[in-house]
């Protein structure tokens, strides 16, 4: 009370109210004279929130103390110790966890109170950098974080989270993240040692696909030449078979190659201008022996937007094409096996296309879809095989879809046939320049012979154009073609390949007079080429033989080339 009177007095109290509970107090007395009289003044409030607040406060600071100190990462508390300039120069560590102790292998009393520098000298420099470049985060109560960092001393790698709960304080969360990376590493080394063997074994495949056609080519030349020779029916029957036999190993030999290059990256795209509805005729001439060797159908659907010219990889398109209906044929036993192009977006100046195989054959379970896509695989067992082929085709089909820009799909069910479509994209080419520059082509080996450049411009061009106005006419309606009903069709691709020999043979006269037998064998090379899509094998036989007789300068080339003009122009069918 004196002392209260005196100087005054302020301090807390704890009651004990009727129902039990407590109530604290915050007293303040002082000693004050009023009329006459010294009395003691005391201010009585209650704080009782106040407490049950601050109560509240300890607990939760001692609970994600506790959480910080047991947790499973290191735990570090900073002060900052800054420069003039308020820079950070060095920390002084106020708290650390148990776990950082393991971490350094350190005891809390031999880091405690210490400056950093003391402690780490050699990543001191590397720490104080970073709290210079995230300094307006901390200021602003951002955190920042070091993803990654090797200590050579510890020999392991470390991650940090950094924020600032108050001025010149940080916190540093650290975690050990050795067994993470290590794991990283082995995944990274792993990974470069699988596309090592994938490039080896793609080198591997490349050079053996070489080195297994140089020998087959030999054999397939010299089946050539025996064939040339007399001999009997059932020798030439034999012989035939075997270059059948070898064409078919070409084959494998060719999608093993392919299989390689677009694995190993190496396959490009082409932008050139190409006749589509050129290229889709020749899919279905090429393929049509093989649909009338089972008696199926070839039907073609293509929408009358159509454009004829597009800028693209034809090439590929055709690739892409001709492996799908050659597969589509390969598994279908009776019906009918369609093709259909259609429209599906037009722009200025590209156009967005969908094409669609259809067939009645075996269909497709619905476990094996994805599986039919990969390489080496196909749907039957290897010990039930019916069907040729080494599972490429469609491997090799959909990785150039994918690099063509579009994706391979199909819907099947066993027994009910199979439909493979895609879309891909290509830009509107100009119809009349393509064919000028193709007639352009030729008119350069034909210039001083006996066709002129008009003649040789207008009838080609007239020839070209009633060929591809009864094609269109044809395919726009959707056209079926079997054994019996593709003798209109053909007529007219003989007349178009008709034209192509005579020009053909014009430019190899030309070039005789130029003894230039690049040229020459170039010609006798696609009137093969023409005369084996037209089953004339007496033709084909015949331009080999004159190119074989190319290095022999004793042959009247001139007599040669009239022998084969006249067997050319003697066929009816080609009149």
């Amino acid at each position: 009370m004196q002392q209260a009177d005196i100087s005054g007095i302020f301090f807390e109290a704890t009651h004990r109210r009727k129902d039990g509970s407590l109530l604290y107090v915050e007293v303040s007395s002082q000693g004050a004279d009023i009329g006459g009289r010294r009395i003691l003044l005391s201010v009585i409030r209650d704080i009782t929130d106040r407490k049950k607040a601050e109560k509240e406060l300890l607990k939760s600071h001692a609970k994600y103390h506790s959480l910080f100190m047991n947790m499973n990462s290191g735990y570090v508390y900073f002060k900052i110790l800054n420069d003039r300039s308020n820079n950070p120069v060095d920390l002084e560590f106020i708290e650390v966890n148990e776990k950082f102790e393991h971490f350094v292998n350190m005891k809390k009393e031999n880091i405690l109170y210490k400056y950093y520098s003391e402690v780490f000298p050699n990543s001191k420099d590397i720490v104080i950098l970073q709290l210079l470049q995230n300094k307006d985060k901390l200021n602003k109560g951002e955190s920042f974080q070091v993803e990654s960092y090797y200590s050579s001393i510890y020999q392991k790698w470390f991650s940090f989270i950094v924020y600032s709960p108050e001025t010149n304080k940080i916190v540093t969360i650290v975690s050990d993240i050795t067994k993470q990376k290590q794991s990283e590493i082995r995944l990274i080394e792993a990974k470069d040692a699988a596309e090592a063997a994938n490039r080896a074994k793609n080198d591997f495949l490349s050079n053996m696909s070489h080195e297994i056609r140089t020998p087959i080519n030999g054999i397939m030349g010299m089946l050539d030449l025996t064939l040339l020779t007399n001999l009997e029916k059932e020798q030439r029957d034999k012989l035939k078979i075997a270059k059948e036999c070898a064409n078919a190993l070409t084959n494998i030999v060719d999608e093993i190659l392919d299989l390689a290059k677009l694995e190993s990256g190496k396959i490009s795209l082409k932008e050139e201008a190409f006749d589509l509805l050129e290229l889709l005729e020749g899919i279905i001439i090429t393929h049509l022996p093989d649909a009338m060797k089972k008696d199926l159908k070839l039907h073609s659907e293509f929408d009358a937007e159509l454009p004829r010219v597009l800028i693209g990889d034809g090439k590929k398109l055709q690739q892409i094409l001709d492996n799908i209906v050659d597969n589509s044929i390969k598994f279908t036993d009776t019906g009918i096996i369609t093709l259909s192009v259609n429209v599906t977006e037009i722009q200025q100046d590209s156009i967005n296309l969908k094409f669609c195989i259809n067939d009645t054959g075996i269909g497709i379970a619905q476990e094996d879809k994805e599986r039919i896509f990969m390489s080496f695989s196909q749907v039957e067992g290897p010990y039930t095989k019916r069907y040729r082929g080494v599972g490429l085709g469609l491997a090799i089909t959909k990785k150039l879809v994918e690099i063509m820009g579009g994706e391979i799909k199909v819907d099947s069910f066993v027994g009910s046939g199979s439909e493979f479509y895609f879309s891909l994209t290509f830009r509107i080419g100009d119809f009349k320049r393509k064919q000028q520059g193709a007639i352009t082509m030729k008119e350069e080996y034909l210039s001083g012979s006996a066709i002129s450049e008009d003649m040789l411009s207008k009838d080609a061009y007239d020839t070209q154009m009633d060929i591809e106005n009864e094609i269109d006419n044809s395919f726009g309606k959707g056209n079926a073609f079997t054994k019996d009903d593709t003798c209109d069709f053909t007529y007219n691709e003989l007349n178009l390949h008709r034209t192509e020999l005579e020009l053909d043979l014009k430019v190899i006269e030309n070039a005789i007079d130029y003894h230039n037998t690049e040229i020459i064998e170039c010609m006798l090379d696609e009137i093969c080429e023409i005369c084996r899509g037209i089953k004339e094998q007496e033709i084909v036989e015949a331009a080999l033989q004159v190119k074989i007789k190319l290095q022999d300068n004793t042959v009247n080339l001139f007599e040669e080339i009239k022998q084969l003009k006249q067997l050319i122009l003697g066929r009816k069918f080609l009149i």
